[in-house]
């Protein structure tokens, strides 16, 4: 029982010493981050979690379909058009405005504070950072939006893009693809636990 817990107070504290060791990033005073370690983005205000783009960007649009309807990410699924908004939304830490509206033209969201080109994983461009999402739940006249980050930070969506062959002439842009998080303890919760744990051991061999 004792070795156990040691054990447990050992696993906690290299995970604590790991994550504090990554560089860890945050947009939307917070509701985003990411770190130098994982190819992931965390949604804190939606407990969601993202693939960074540029890990699928070099796919065709059939390609990523692919990889989520069986293949390395068939844990993940393409983003909608709430899915959609509710990213934007948190980027620009629940200022997303009139972003939300289905239009043929792009709208401008707003600009992310502390924006730097191909933060969120390079795609499509030096200048833009796209990604495409399913805009046939909203009631879309087409199937497929785009939302993009300008090199400035300044964040804009198109939910009336174009068709799904038309996406799959583009092999630089990704699906935005998200899969719900469920709640973990805080790191110092964890710290926390296991000195309780390690107390108890102590307590035991006394006795």
């Amino acid at each position: 029982m004792t070795k156990n817990i040691l054990k447990i107070f050992i696993t906690t504290i290299s995970l604590l010493s790991f994550q504090s060791s990554a560089t860890l990033i945050t947009l939307g005073n917070g509701n985003i981050s990411f770190d130098n370690s994982t190819n992931y983005i965390i949604d804190n205000l939606n407990n969601r979690e993202y693939l960074r783009l540029d890990l699928t960007a070099s796919y065709t649009y059939d390609e990523q379909v692919a990889l989520v309807t069986s293949g390395i990410y068939s844990d993940y699924s393409i983003a909608d058009s709430q899915i959609n908004f509710d990213f934007i939304n948190a980027l620009l830490d629940g200022s997303v405005g009139s972003c939300a509206a289905e239009t043929n033209s792009q709208i401008d969201c707003g600009t992310i504070s502390g924006w730097s080109d191909a933060l969120l994983g390079d795609s499509h461009g030096s200048s833009w950072d796209i990604w495409f999402y399913d805009a046939t739940q909203a009631g879309a006249t087409q199937e497929i939006g785009f939302g993009g980050i300008m090199s400035n930070g300044q964040v804009q969506v198109r939910a009336n893009w174009g068709s799904q062959d038309r996406a799959s002439t583009y092999d630089t842009i990704p699906l935005l693809m998200y899969r719900d998080l469920q709640a973990v303890p805080e790191p110092s919760t964890l710290a926390i636990i296991s000195l309780a744990l390690l107390g108890l051991a102590s307590k035991r061999r006394k006795l």
